[in-house]
């Protein structure tokens, strides 16, 4: 607020009425302080909760958030679920593959027929090695004399519904000598 000193200047100066001088000083300082009460309440009005959100503006950028963010963590779950079931069935590829050769270091170098059974504990899965000398006679190897059919069978259950997968590799086996 602005006060004026020494009202008597404007009483001592060569001013025809001085008294109008003093009174409008006095009128412009009251005009003042007016406008600054009437400021202070409009701010005050305004502004009333001194520099933090409201509970409105709080919910309205939850609500917000909560429209950016969703979509993100779903596309994120069903990434991480393709990327776990990719993930186990290179390992079910890799693990067959394992099982065929040590299938085929077991087995009996003349052997026409063999089979093996493993488990998987950490993919709860049974696989089922197999030598099998008879090829399906519609296929146009069924006419290559030694031939053998292995056959790598696994089973596993995921999201409780059953699977099956097989491995099917052709190899040549001296054929049997028919004995006279």
């Amino acid at each position: 607020m602005m006060h004026f000193k020494n009202h008597n200047t404007y009483k001592n100066s060569r001013c025809a009425r001085p008294e109008l001088v003093e009174g409008s000083l006095r009128a412009l300082e009251d005009i003042l302080r007016q406008a600054q009460d009437e400021r202070r309440k409009a701010f005050s009005k305004t502004n009333n909760h001194n520099g933090g959100f409201t509970l409105v503006e709080v919910i309205i950028s939850l609500a917000i958030t909560a429209l950016v963010l969703t979509p993100i963590f779903i596309m994120h779950g069903m990434i991480f679920q393709r990327v776990n079931r990719g993930a186990n069935a290179f390992d079910t590829i890799l693990y067959c593959k394992e099982l065929l050769i040590e299938a085929r270091q077991k087995q009996d170098p003349d052997a026409q027929e063999f089979t093996l059974d493993k488990q998987i504990p950490y993919l709860h899965a049974s696989c089922t090695y197999s030598l099998d000398k008879s090829i399906d006679q519609k296929s146009s190897l069924a006419s290559l004399p030694g031939l053998h059919k292995e056959t790598i069978t696994i089973n596993w259950t995921e999201q409780e519904e059953k699977k099956q997968e097989r491995l099917i590799t052709f190899i040549y086996k001296k054929p049997e000598q028919k004995k006279s």
